[in-house]
């Protein structure tokens, strides 16, 4: 009974004591082709080795002092929470915008808040960096007065709306006044 494409094909039993020999010639012949003289090509590999900086003996330290380590985690937890307090605010205001409602409704409750913080401080924990001071002040000027600037924006547009109202209303009185001038006395 045939199982399978490969049964038609008498299989081969080598001999078990036989060296195995590579394809390229064996073990041998690659040593030979490694150890030959290199070609020429007029590059001066020592030359460039003189620019690079010297490397000590001593092993890296597998842990940082722990001074660094407390650190790098005050300065992640300072990043997280100002990136958290701009994301919140600023985010809020342009869903409130887009709404036409209160930015307010669509803040981060407290709960949210903390774990989108605790987020936020990991990543920057694990990428070491932080934020540079001026674009820290930056970031809460904008998180701050972002939101107020939007209000200030939406609150014109709706003020020259009421002004463009009032006008019209004193226009339409202004007519009526010419049909009914009894009522005007």
């Amino acid at each position: 009974m045939k199982m399978g494409m490969l049964d038609d094909e008498a299989v081969e039993i080598t001999d078990k004591n036989k060296a195995y020999s590579f394809a390229s010639g064996g073990i041998g012949d690659f040593m030979a082709d490694f150890n030959t003289k290199k070609q020429d090509t007029g590059i001066d590999e020592e030359a460039h080795l003189l620019d690079l900086p010297e490397q000590t003996d001593e092993e890296p330290q597998e842990n940082e002092p722990l001074e660094k380590l407390k650190a790098t985690a005050a300065v992640a937890g300072a990043s997280a929470s100002l990136l958290t307090i701009a994301i919140d605010s600023s985010l809020s205001t342009v869903l409130g915008l887009y709404a036409g409602d209160e930015p307010e409704n669509y803040k981060a409750d407290p709960e949210q808040r903390e774990e989108l913080e605790q987020a936020i401080k990991e990543y920057v924990k694990l990428k070491g960096g932080d934020i540079p001071p001026g674009l820290a002040l930056v970031i809460i000027i904008l998180s701050i007065y972002g939101s107020k600037g939007a209000m200030a924006f939406t609150f014109k547009k709706m003020k020259k709306q009421m002004d463009e109202k009032e006008n019209r209303i004193k226009e339409l009185e202004a007519q009526l006044a010419k049909f009914n001038p009894e009522e005007n006395k």
